[in-house]
């Protein structure tokens, strides 16, 4: 943040704006007080004795809680002549952000990152003998998160989320993550968009560290309007040759998926007619990853194919199956719903996080992998169709009906008879 000194007085005398160059100073902070002038802190105050006695940080901390606990002064050299004038402005700068950013989630330490955040690039060290896999989302405010529906900490939390699913998806370990974030001016300059950032970053911080995905750089911008981007990279690794993909899968191979369906689109209903869900588990504001079951299928080799269910259970079977140059057929009764869902919501409701998997019919695979639910729900066919089959036999050609942008319609997925 700017602050700027003038000394003999109000009459403009002495004008000097103060870099970024820290000294120490001694002044009567007792006799300062605020003046709060079109959003701008005014700090006015009678100079102390000779010499630069009183330490910064000392300084800083009164100025603080003079403030509401919610600003710091940066004071280089103030006159001891007569009075002393200072600008403390609201807004937090772009500076600032990136080091309330460094000093958070970026000093987290890690084997991959050489060198993080501080230069003009990151360096990484992948394993020996590992590939390198890369993923990248974005996350926009009133496409993927609502401030008015969802919490800061929660767009935190789901904006590493999307990226550590696909780098699960394909079984690798996370090696480090990029955060871009761009922030409308108007939040910035407000007490709460600074809170609001704060929560963001620590609920980003707490699923970073839950994986150990440390932070090794980003960029920072003022938004063109007045909605929050934001984008994550996130890096991992798997052992040369061994990454799950959409395209392994083959006839005759299982289907299966981990934990439950349908309950983040329970839970964002809920959120669009104003109910808020109570108790533990939010499947759509704080969705879990599935990194340490895609870990588990790379290092026992149970799966041949595999895709995290991002855009619901109808469409990204549809990638797999595209990629994979097969049909399937999916077991209505099988599929494990999530709290209060209905088979529409586990079929097309999307942002699950949840992994479906392809797995050889000779493997046998565990019900539960890494502390995680796992049900087979059905199984890939010839041809290109995929149906849903119930438990009379009777077969419907299950369409894509999950997220896709730039369509028209949401949900459009049916079910038609065979």
């Amino acid at each position: 943040m700017a602050v700027s000194a003038q000394t003999g007085g109000p009459d403009g005398t002495e004008r000097s704006t103060l870099a970024n160059g820290i000294q120490q100073c001694s002044f009567d902070i007792a006799k300062f007080h605020f003046e709060d002038p079109s959003g701008t802190y005014l700090i006015k105050g009678t100079s102390g004795s000779r010499g630069w006695q009183t330490k910064y940080a000392l300084i800083a901390r009164k100025l603080q809680s003079r403030a509401g606990g919610e600003k710091r002064a940066k004071f280089g050299h103030l006159s001891d002549r007569g009075v002393c004038w200072g600008v403390m402005k609201q807004r937090m700068g772009e500076l600032e952000l990136i080091e309330t950013i460094r000093a958070g989630i970026g000093r987290r330490s890690s084997q991959a990152v050489a060198l993080g955040i501080g230069d003009d690039c990151a360096v990484l060290r992948p394993p020996k003998g590992h590939e390198v896999l890369v993923t990248t989302d974005f996350s926009l405010e009133g496409r993927h998160f609502r401030r008015d529906w969802h919490p800061a900490d929660s767009v935190g939390h789901r904006a590493l989320a999307r990226g550590l699913s696909d780098i699960g998806a394909m079984g690798a370990k996370p090696q480090a993550a990029f955060l871009s974030l761009a922030m409308p001016a108007e939040m910035m300059g407000s007490r709460a968009g600074r809170h609001w950032v704060k929560q963001f970053l620590q609920g980003l911080g707490r699923l970073a560290e839950e994986f150990s995905v440390p932070l090794a750089g980003g960029d920072t911008s003022q938004a063109p309007g007045d909605q929050v981007l934001v984008d994550i990279v996130l890096v991992g690794s798997t052992p040369r040759g061994r990454s799950l993909r959409r395209s392994g899968g083959r006839v005759g191979d299982m289907l299966y998926v981990t934990g439950a369906l349908g309950g983040a689109a329970v839970e964002l209903a809920g959120l669009a007619a104003g109910k808020r869900r109570r108790g533990s588990g939010h499947p759509h504001l704080y969705p879990v990853p599935r990194v340490r079951v895609g870990l588990e299928l790379v290092r026992r080799r149970l799966a041949s194919a595999a895709i995290d269910l991002s855009d619901g259970l109808s469409t990204d079977l549809a990638h797999l199956c595209k990629e994979s140059r097969v049909g399937a057929e999916v077991w209505q009764d099988r599929l494990p719903l999530g709290a209060g869902a209905k088979l529409e919501q586990a079929l097309h409701g999307g942002e699950d996080y949840e992994l479906l998997f392809a797995a050889p019919a000779r493997v046998k695979v565990p019900a539960v992998i890494a502390g995680t639910a796992v049900t087979p729900v059905g199984r890939l066919v010839r041809g290109s169709g995929i149906w849903l089959v119930d438990r009379d036999g009777e077969r419907r050609r299950l369409k894509p009906g999950g997220w896709e942008h730039f369509r028209a319609i949401k949900g459009a997925g049916s079910t038609e008879k065979q």
